[in-house]
């Protein structure tokens, strides 16, 4: 997938992060299912998500505990201080980290696109494995190492420093949207469409 760069020339922007005394840990819950998921942390703050949403929570470092109330399933997780984020996988659902390539020109491409991690996945709605940039992970906690949520896209354009010539993105989509957009693309493009592996397997990140 090829995108476009915005150069950002002679400026360098320093933000300035507000750190907490405690340096809480952002973690999101969430619910890629059709029913309304309430879940209870630390045996006392009940949380409901909405059907296909999250919720954003500030975590302490440390040990916690999570109670899925219409499952009774619990896990019992820890948070470090040092965490980007992550999130927590309540329902065990699949999540699939895809990378994209933005580079300035189309003599760029070819190196941002190698660039790119390898990986194998399995798709059980389609009943295949499949390869492409992507990795796939359904553990309780998966920590954050990607540019983009479940929530939101990835951009038409970024803004890079003149001296790159390509820039490597990542996002990470519930199974259920991935399998969305795949199709999508598909239909629009169906010499696209990846040969399949009966045997199946998958890889995590």
């Amino acid at each position: 997938m090829k995108h476009t760069i915005l150069y950002t020339l002679g400026v360098l922007l320093f933000l300035s992060i507000q750190y907490s005394c405690s340096s809480d840990v952002s973690a999101v819950i969430d619910n890629p299912t059709d029913a309304d998921l309430t879940v209870i942390l630390d045996g006392k703050t009940n949380i409901t998500i909405p059907a296909n949403s999250s919720k954003n929570h500030i975590f302490t470092p440390g040990d916690h505990k999570m109670k899925v109330e219409s499952t009774g399933a619990e896990y019992n997780f820890g948070l470090g201080s040092n965490m980007s984020g992550a999130i927590l996988n309540p329902t065990k659902s699949g999540y699939i980290v895809m990378e994209t390539s933005y580079a300035a020109s189309d003599i760029y491409q070819k190196a941002a696109e190698a660039a790119m991690k390898k990986g194998n996945i399995y798709l059980s709605a389609l009943g295949m494995s499949i390869d492409g940039p992507y990795s796939k992970d359904s553990t309780f906690v998966i920590p954050r190492y990607w540019d983009y949520g479940v929530d939101e896209n990835f951009p038409e354009q970024i803004s890079i420093s003149a001296d790159a010539s390509y820039s490597i993105q990542s996002k990470v989509y519930r199974e259920a949207d991935f399998m969305k957009e795949l199709f999508g693309a598909l239909f629009s493009n169906p010499e696209l469409m990846p040969e399949g592996d009966d045997a199946g397997g998958e890889t995590t990140k």
